[in-house]
């Protein structure tokens, strides 16, 4: 389900991106999202957000780790084809888990190993296949 909402949210950027830069983009779509979820803030217990010593953890958070990144990735977005964005977006992830055990000396179970393998695939695979489709449009101009 993400994998579809995250393709849905590039081919959006993509249009979007035709008629504004990055960085409105990037703030109308947070923007949105944020008075989606707001209503999540009288819900859910939300005290700890006022507390001190978190405050410098979600400023870094939002700004580092969402704001920045998302900037980053919609400029590469103007520049690349929607799926190869999105295809290679799938490397975060499997970076995360890699980073988890080389790092953080997480341990994964076998299934987890099997997941990683796959996604690591899927991504060889999809790669190979794009540049093939390059190479045969690229013929098939020359040709023209």
């Amino acid at each position: 389900m993400f994998g579809f909402v995250f393709a849905i949210y590039t081919i959006v950027s993509k249009t979007l991106l035709t008629r504004v830069e990055a960085i409105p983009t990037v703030a109308l779509t947070f923007s949105i999202n944020a008075t989606l979820l707001m209503t999540f803030l009288f819900i859910l217990n939300s005290s700890w957000v006022t507390e001190p010593s978190k405050i410098a953890t979600i400023l870094y958070l939002g700004f580092m780790t969402t704001s920045v990144a998302y900037i980053l990735y919609l400029k590469g977005l103007q520049k690349v084809p929607s799926s190869f964005t999105v295809t290679i977006s799938l490397g975060e992830p499997l970076t995360a888990t890699v980073l988890s055990v080389f790092v953080v000396g997480e341990v994964l179970s076998a299934v987890s190993w099997v997941g990683v393998l796959l996604l690591l695939g899927g991504i060889v695979v999809l790669t190979f296949s794009g540049r093939k489709r390059a190479r045969k449009l690229n013929k098939c101009k020359v040709s023209l």
